[in-house]
């Protein structure tokens, strides 16, 4: 699918959803207009959050119209049927033809405790870091609850970068009393406020609220 461009390859992925141009858009919360000047080839370069939410209502990764239309997209991980470590060397053998790209590391899941001598290994997930995220710390987490779609669904892997500093815009990774929550992270003023964008009502940023980090990348688990 790499080689159709991004205006035949929606074209041909909502078809096969059965969707029209203004059904499309109304399940990956963007216009009909812009979808209609993507299909048309009058926006040959779409920006990349609207190809996401798009990706996600049509239910292929997001990489794949992105790779089309023509962004430099971290490589898509292999089926299921690969092991973790077959996922890790594949990852490892396309950064040594490509040096820049940086090293593969291996991201352990959030809230990991020791459990002593006997305890199940905890489970690793691959992730390529962008340049600008080499030396910084990852965890990742599983999404649950839909109040994130279409940016995020529920099952996906959320990449965090606990090193990052949150901005207004970025998905986010918080703890707010006691409780866990993938939000979007924006500015109200003089407040910042969690929001879902499902109409769930929003969360002030207090004292009672720690943002763990910035969501850097959504997977599919391999």
């Amino acid at each position: 699918m790499a080689t159709e461009t991004v205006r035949i390859l929606l074209k041909r992925l909502r078809g096969r959803a059965g969707l029209t141009q203004a059904e499309l858009a109304s399940k990956a919360g963007v216009t009909r207009s812009w979808v209609s000047l993507v299909e048309s080839g009058k926006r040959q370069r779409p920006e990349p959050d609207p190809l996401r939410y798009v990706a996600v209502a049509l239910r292929v990764p997001p990489e794949v119209l992105l790779a089309a239309a023509g962004y430099d997209v971290q490589p898509l991980l292999p089926p299921a049927r690969r092991t973790l470590g077959e996922v890790a060397r594949e990852l490892h053998a396309i950064i040594s033809a490509e040096p820049h790209r940086g090293e593969v590391v291996m991201v352990r899941p959030a809230g990991i405790v020791s459990a002593g001598p006997g305890a199940p290994e905890p489970e690793l997930i691959p992730y390529l870091p962008k340049p600008e995220e080499r030396g910084h710390e990852f965890v990742w987490v599983e999404i649950v609850g839909n109040c994130l779609e279409p940016r995020v669904m529920a099952g996906h892997i959320a990449i965090v970068d606990t090193t990052a500093s949150p901005r207004p815009g970025n998905i986010v990774v918080a703890q707010h009393d006691g409780e866990y929550l993938v939000k979007e992270l924006r500015q109200d003023g003089d407040y910042q406020i969690l929001v879902a964008l499902q109409g769930q009502e929003s969360i002030v940023v207090d004292e009672r609220t720690r943002i763990l980090g910035v969501v850097t990348a959504v997977q599919y688990r391999p």
